[in-house]
This record gives structure tokens, sequence and C-alpha cells, in this order.
């Protein structure tokens, strides 16, 4: 009986000591970090490792009084929150409480903007022209690549990441059903004026066409006819910058063309898909981007596609880029890589995030910068 009862009694031991134990516990590592900072804080080379010197990588979400999700990844000790870098991304959209979140759409590769009250912001609005050639449209579906959709026939879209999205229209008409997909660039200046389209008509087995460009010297026009034939001018030596295709497999419907545009450097190029067909009975759906216009606002409460820095340095005291004084020229923060990472120590769904920025933190008057930093870091969503 007395056995029993200290069996018990260290059974109770161990539950107690299982059930109380810190919930986030770093595993002590020796090989290389899977999310880690370095970078230069303050003016101090500073390098943090998850899993090194009680590091740990806490990822978690939440929804704030406006209800847009905030994804949030911090590197601390499980000791004490000093010395700790915390990374927070917005959502680009406002969501019903308690709802699902779509971190493909949020979280993607490239470049965001830090949040700061009353400071300006860019979003993109660009117009979408269709067409639906040998037939009557009557219904249009719209995908911008961020998760948004439309059922205009020439919508205007706001986009809010300076990336490169993917946007397709497919069109029901009387003559079928027909979908294309293009490139809308937000990366490079240069593309909110570089614009590429193509015509076409056909005789027979023969398609005949013509590219128009806007705002670039075209040194190059390469095409793709979307039957494995190709073909490329030369601007320097030809005369004519029109083609001619034909095409011997007559069984096909519709082909997906795509031509590439070089500019007179070589080094930029813009590029853009076609549909067309040799059957004058068959539905084809294109779209052409008739202007990408910088929209300048000035800092919403909602803090949509923003990105908040903190670091709490050796002696608890917290700068963070939520400030009311506009970042540096200089500042900058992007995504390089994003995948889904494996759930958190709270079985929520996380995403792995490579990162690099540089930016300018607050502690009422006094300020630090964080400069060159490279971090990868995971955030939590639902």
């Amino acid at each position: 009986m007395k056995k029993t009862k200290i069996i018990l009694a260290l059974l109770t031991v161990i539950l107690l000591t299982v059930t109380c134990k810190k919930e986030h516990v770093p595993a002590t590592t020796t090989s290389t970090p899977v999310f880690y900072f370095t970078g230069t804080i303050g003016g101090v080379s500073t390098s943090i490792n998850a899993g090194v010197n009680n590091y740990y990588m806490y990822s978690s979400y939440a929804q704030d009084t406006n209800h847009v999700y905030n994804f949030i990844g911090n590197l601390q000790k499980t000791t004490s929150n000093f010395s700790s870098i915390e990374i927070q991304l917005n959502d680009y959209k406002v969501s019903a409480i308690n709802s699902n979140t779509q971190p493909d759409s949020s979280l993607k590769t490239g470049i965001y903007s830090y949040y700061s009250v009353g400071v300006t912001d860019t979003v993109y609005n660009v117009q979408f022209n269709s067409s639906y050639i040998n037939g009557t449209p009557q219904t249009y579906t719209w995908t911008f690549g961020d998760s948004t959709t439309s059922n205009s026939a020439n919508p205007i879209h706001t986009y809010t990441h300076k990336i490169n999205y993917n946007a397709c229209l497919t069109i029901t008409g009387s003559s079928g059903t027909s979908s294309v997909c293009n490139s809308v660039n937000l990366l490079s200046p240069n593309h909110f004026a570089q614009k590429v389209s193509v015509s076409s008509f056909s005789n027979g087995d023969t398609i005949y066409y013509t590219a128009t460009t806007t705002s670039i010297t075209p040194s190059k026009y390469i095409w793709n006819f979307g039957d494995g034939g190709s073909n490329i001018i030369d601007t320097s030596t030809a005369t004519n910058y029109s083609v001619s295709h034909i095409y011997t497999n007559t069984a096909t419907a519709t082909y997906d063309i795509s031509l590439t545009v070089k500019d007179s450097t070589g080094l930029d190029s813009i590029s853009t898909h076609y549909n067309a067909s040799i059957y004058n009975s068959v539905g084809i759906a294109n779209f052409t981007i008739g202007s990408i216009s910088p929209v300048i606002s000035t800092g919403s409460p909602y803090r949509l596609s923003n990105v908040i820095i903190k670091w709490t340095d050796a002696s608890g005291v917290v700068y963070t880029t939520n400030n009311n004084a506009a970042q540096p020229s200089g500042s900058f923060f992007k995504i390089i890589s994003e995948e889904p990472y494996q759930n958190n120590t709270n079985g929520q769904l996380t995403r792995k995030l490579h990162v690099n920025f540089t930016c300018t933190l607050y502690n009422g008057t006094n300020s630090i910068q964080i400069t060159n930093a490279d971090a990868v870091i995971a955030v939590a969503y639902k």
C-alpha cells in the first residue's frame, strides 16, 4: 500500500510538471537554425537564432479593432522579452470576426510599406479592358491574383502591394467559353507606362498578327504561336514587324499566343498572352491593361498590407516603426519568399517568411536604425 502511494505521488508530480511546462520551449540546436535575424541595430551588429541562448520563434495572429488580421512573428527568449525582435504584417483586407484568412494573398513576395499615422501610402488602380471575338459575351469572371474577383466587363481594380500579379479572365458567350491570363507587373515603374497589345485576323489556316507597343522602344519581338512554332523579329534589320503563321493542327480550336518585346537596351522586356483561332465560329476572350495609376493616400487606421517592426533592447526599452514620423527614403521591407510551415505549439497554421528590411524605430523622441536586416520568421494565421 505504501509503495502504491509513493507511485501515485510520483505520477502526480510528473503530471503537474508536464501541464505547467512553458508552452513554447526551444530545443537547443547545433545545426543551422531555421529561424533567425541578422542585421545592425543602433549601430551594433546583432544575430538572433531560434534554439540558441534560450531564443524561440513565437508565431501568432490577432484580429484588431478594425477587424484586420495581424500576422506576427517574434524572436525572443523564453525567460524574458529583452533583446527581442517582433515583425507584424497586416492583412490586405478587413475580415469578418473570427473568419479564416488567406495568407497566400496577404503574404506574397514583394515590397511592403511601414505604417505611420497620417503618412502617405500608395495603392495602384489598374484599368482592365476585355474583348470577346466571334460572338456576344454573356458573363465575365475576373480573378486579379490577390484573391479578389469581379464580374464587370471592364473593371478598375485596386492593388495594395507593389508586386507582380497574375490576372485571369473567363468569358462565357454565344460562341463558347474562353479564358486568358496575363501578368500585371507593379515592381518596375517603367511598367506603369509600357504596354504591348496584339491584334489578329485569320484567313483559312493562316493567322496574321500585329503588335502595338507604348512607351517602349522595341529591339526584338519574340513570338510563340501556341503550337510549337515561333518567330523572332529584330527591329534593326526588319522593315515589317507584323507576322503570319500557318496552323497545320486544325483540330485545335484556340491557340494561346505569347509575345515578348525587348527594349532597345536588351535589359527590359514586357510580355503578353493572346488567344487566337482559325475558326470564326469560336468565341475568343482577351484583355488589355488600359492604365496603371499609382494613387497616394494618407495613412489609414486599417493599416492594410502594412508592416510594424518592434525591437525591445537589453534594458527592456521598446522601439517601434509604429510612429507618426515618416520612414526615411532608404527604408524598405521585402518578402523574398514564403511557404507553408508546420503548426505551432498552439496548433495554429503557420507560414515561413524570408524577409529583408531597413527601417527607423522610435521611442518618443529617441530613434534607432535597423539596417541590412535579413530574417526568416514564422507567422500564424487562422
